[in-house]
């Protein structure tokens, strides 16, 4: 694009040409914010790889947030969590555990707590698919920018990209040596330490880099029953890469990393007490006040997280002529988590809950792209994915127990023992430390999509744009559960059924349940894009996406009733506490409309969007205080505006805004857990975020500095799905934790002193509060626990750059 002088009136003017021109327009992509140098004003050119072909920023006409190196740095974003903090569209959630972590984008997301949900938003890494969010977590030691793509992405990027694509690239090994050694250092007893270098090993033909970190923190959550504090951060991570390139036409990249989370965590606040906190007093336990910013705790026993990730990729890219790429990814990684909660969250010893979880994938991508000069130009590839997990879950009764439940039936100390007498087993037989339920799940999951897209174009100044992309994926998954908790299998009466905790999951495959799925579709998108002039681009497109049959993989899972008809005609042998609901949710079709406008200008740009974006059968879980269940919400959607702008006055002040609305709705969704949610607002979906960036550059005493600050806000939304239906919300509401509201402030100050980088930085540093999950505590009924978000935190950092 041409640059052009960048005034206020300029580009009023410009925008009401635009406008009167093509009508209102749309759909935008935000742009990179790299400070410009000192002595230039004109935007630097960013180069991304969202199409899977290398493309400026400003020539990809599609809905894109890139977030920088530089940026990264200075706003001192300490992991992937933060990056929502400068991405208003992207929303992360950590809940109860590490693991439990989800990515959202334009309200769309899932796939955080049962690993038999795949993420709705797909996440690579120098574009090796990660499965699943725990293998997201680590950190990297040398990132070029993370690109953050909205909206359905499944003719490029195949697999389970319905919702969006969060796409982190690592710079390159490099043949000129370079590296630094960082510490970190802030309140918490918090130090980072990291380190990278790169050098050559063959002149222009072989080179390395080998990086690290390792990240340590104290908890922020006080135990106040004698446990440890909670919400400690104790990370470790090494990454090494070689660099081959044996010819001017060949390119090959080898990836070796290995990351370790030992943590314990995480901070779950008491949001609601209700009588069941007497019951736990009278037993000689506590329970935490209604406080959740006062992050103190009551638990018996630490929550712990541990989750190692080991992976190799090799990419190669071969230049066939001057005119067609031939690139391959082959990748192959491991994760292995293992979890244990205090589920009940109180010093009494009640419920644990504990998840082993393995996970192997393979994947590999190829794929041919074409550079013509001529109007046309192609890319066709195929991406396969081969997934195994095996999984066990477990729920298990501790010490008091027994006790708890003899006062919830309003017989303290003999409710037990009456009814063992009564029919005739050992007295002490019921609900002892140690009884439970242990689930074994596995699923194996292969898929192959084929996909192509084709440039064309009409005129000079006109381009045509088709994707397609054909998607089969096959799942067989297994359930089975042993299950010791004797007092939940013995029919005792409807009476005593609510006290029944845990009743026997039914396995399967069984006669009727094969436990296996096999989905296909075809995928397309379909684009116009039109520069009028040489700094403004319009384009309108419409785009489907689709992601496969997901399945419960927990003791939530539940036959149909019609599936119980058929394995127990006319109900005899059928259990008699058999629970009924869903296996597996039937995959999820999205469509977006967008149009867009992207404008250029030597000191800023303007960028608007709008878009109108529906997920049919939309897999949404819901946590019910045991554990998730999954469910199909007919008709999702949520149409919306996305604004970014830039504006550099002068060489040392950058200002960023980034604006989105969203109007989310159940257009229909009439088996929820809840019962019928059409019409209602999906919880966790802000109707209005922003980001607001200002960072001036100065010099002083020869030596260069800057000083950032920024804001991010998210307007009040319910935590719980249900609106005025769900009875947990009015409870939620009379104690103030029905919503949660965003308004956080960061700032940083930095300066380069030779070949030192030094800052100082706050994140949340005027100790904003608000809720990131608000859930029913297991087996107490009318107690509520919540996820605080982490307090403000502050320190010093110190770069050596050779």
């Amino acid at each position: 694009m041409k640059l052009i002088p960048f005034t206020p009136k300029g580009l009023v003017a410009a925008i009401v040409a635009t406008s009167a021109s093509i009508g209102f327009t749309t759909v935008t992509h935000a742009q990179s914010v790299d400070a410009d140098q000192a002595t230039q004003r004109s935007l630097e050119e960013v180069i991304v790889t969202a199409t899977k072909r290398a493309q400026t920023l400003e020539d990809t006409p599609i809905s894109i947030t890139v977030t920088s190196a530089e940026t990264i740095d200075t706003a001192k974003i300490q992991d992937i969590l933060d990056l929502q903090s400068v991405v208003p569209s992207l929303r992360t959630s950590t809940d109860q555990s590490t693991s439990a972590t989800s990515f959202f984008i334009r309200g769309f997301g899932n796939g955080a707590n049962d690993v038999g949900t795949e993420p709705s938003v797909a996440v690579f890494v120098d574009g090796v698919y990660r499965s699943r969010t725990t293998a997201s977590l680590g950190d990297f030691p040398k990132l070029e920018r993370i690109e953050v793509i909205k909206g359905p992405q499944n003719t490029l990027f195949g697999k389970n990209a319905s919702a969006g694509v969060v796409s982190m690239v690592t710079s390159k090994a490099s043949f000129e040596r370079e590296g630094y050694l960082e510490g970190i250092f802030g309140n918490y007893s918090s130090a980072i330490v990291k380190g990278y270098y790169t050098d050559a090993l063959v002149d222009e033909k072989l080179a390395f880099s080998i990086g690290g970190s390792v990240n340590q923190r104290d908890g922020y959550a006080e135990n106040v029953s004698g446990g440890n504090d909670i919400g400690e951060r104790n990370r470790d991570n090494i990454r090494a890469e070689l660099l081959f390139r044996p010819s001017k036409t060949q390119e090959w990249r080898l990836i070796v990393d290995h990351d370790d989370l030992d943590e314990i965590c995480c901070y779950s606040a008491n949001l609601v007490r209700g009588d069941i906190g007497d019951i736990i007093e009278l037993l000689g336990g506590e329970i935490a006040a209604e406080a959740p910013y006062d992050y103190k705790v009551t638990a018996n026993e630490d929550p712990s997280n541990i989750a190692r990730n080991t992976g190799i990729s090799l990419q190669g890219d071969i230049a066939l002529n001057d005119t067609l790429t031939l690139t391959s990814i082959t990748a192959y990684r491991q994760n292995q988590t293992r979890l244990f909660n205090d589920f009940d969250y109180t010093s009494a010893d009640l419920t644990n809950a504990t998840n082993e979880l393995d996970i192997n994938t393979f994947t590999q991508e190829i794929r041919l792209t074409s550079s013509f000069d001529g109007p046309f130009n192609f890319l066709v590839g195929a991406f396969y994915f081969d997934e195994e997990i095996d999984q066990e879950t477990g729920i298990f009764y501790g010490d008091d127990f027994r006790d708890y439940v003899s006062f919830l039936a309003g017989q303290p100390f003999t409710f037990q023992s009456s009814i063992e007498e009564a029919i005739g087993i050992p007295v002490g037989t019921f609900h002892q430390g140690g009884q439970g339920t242990l689930d074994s799940g596995t699923m194996d999951n292969q898929s192959i999509t084929v996909f192509g897209q084709v440039d064309y174009e009409l005129t000079n100044r006109l381009t045509a744009t088709i994707g397609l992309a054909y998607l089969d994926d096959s799942k067989e998954v297994t359930l089975s559960q042993v299950n010791t908790d004797v007092f939940s299998n013995i029919n005792l009466g409807p009476e005593l059924l609510p006290l029944q905790f845990l009743p026997q999951t039914l396995a399967f495959p069984n006669a009727v349940e094969d436990g296996e799925t096999d989905d296909d579709n075809i995928d397309y998108t379909l684009r116009l894009t039109f520069a009028i002039n040489d700094f403004v681009n319009v384009y309108g497109s419409f785009a489907t996406g689709y992601k496969a049959s997901s399945w419960v993989l927990a003791n939530t899972s539940a036959p149909t009733e019609e599936t119980l008809q058929q394995l127990f005609p006319g109900g005899v042998g059928r259990p008699f506490n058999q629970v009924v609901g869903t296996r597996f949710a039937d995959p999820e079709e999205a469509e977006v409309f967008e149009i867009g406008l992207k404008t250029s200008f030597s000191t800023g740009y303007v960028n608007v969007a709008l878009f109108d974006q529906t997920i049919e059968n939309f897999q949404s879980n819901i946590f019910d205080g045991q554990g998730l269940v999954l469910a199909n919400a007919e008709e999702q959607s949520v149409s919306g505006v996305e604004f970014d702008a830039r504006w550099s006055p002068t060489a040392s002040l950058d200002v960023i805004a980034a604006l989105t609305y969203l109007d989310p709705e159940y257009n229909e969704f009439t088996g929820s857990i809840l019962g019928d949610l059409s019409g209602t607002t999906p919880s966790n979906i802000s109707d209005f975020a922003s980001t607001v960036a200002v960072t001036y550059r100065f010099n002083l005493s020869g030596y260069e500095g800057y000083a950032r600050v920024d804001w991010q806000y998210e307007s009040a939304v319910d935590l719980r799905d249900g609106g005025s239906l769900n009875p947990e919300n009015a409870i939620l509401e009379s104690v103030g934790h029905r919503e949660r509201e965003v308004n956080t402030f960061n700032a940083s100050i930095g300066a380069t002193l030779g070949r030192w980088d030094v800052s100082l930085w706050g994140r949340n540093i005027f100790n904003d509060e608000y809720l990131v999950a608000a859930n029913p505590s297991a087996a107490q009924p009318g107690i509520f626990n919540g996820n605080p978000n982490q307090p403000a935190t502050y320190g010093v950092s110190a770069r050596l750059n050779f």
